[in-house]
């Protein structure tokens, strides 16, 4: 059930595209079709959960890219790590 709280939490991020992120280690519900805020280095975008997976996968969640968002993968997404960390913001 929605409480309308703000959630901020540190997540690892694999699988990064122009369109999208796989986000692993989080920690609040997040239910398919909740918007999120992502946080990167400073910039945030907003991002619509597309898949969520609880229990042995770690809090696993895929995420799509909103319309008209900012890139805040400013770098070339090919220089990224296999695995970084930024912040996630939801509303619950």
């Amino acid at each position: 059930m929605p409480t309308g709280k703000f959630s901020v939490s540190l997540v690892a991020i694999h699988d990064v595209s122009r369109g999208g992120a796989r986000l692993q280690g989080v920690r609040s519900r997040l239910l398919v079709g909740t918007a999120v805020t992502l946080q990167y280095h400073g910039m945030k975008a907003a991002f619509k959960v597309v898949r969520a997976e609880q229990g042995s996968k770690q809090g696993e969640v895929g995420l799509h890219m909103l319309p008209s968002q900012p890139d805040i993968w400013s770098v070339q997404i090919s220089k990224l790590r296999a695995t970084q960390e930024s912040e996630i913001t939801t509303k619950g």
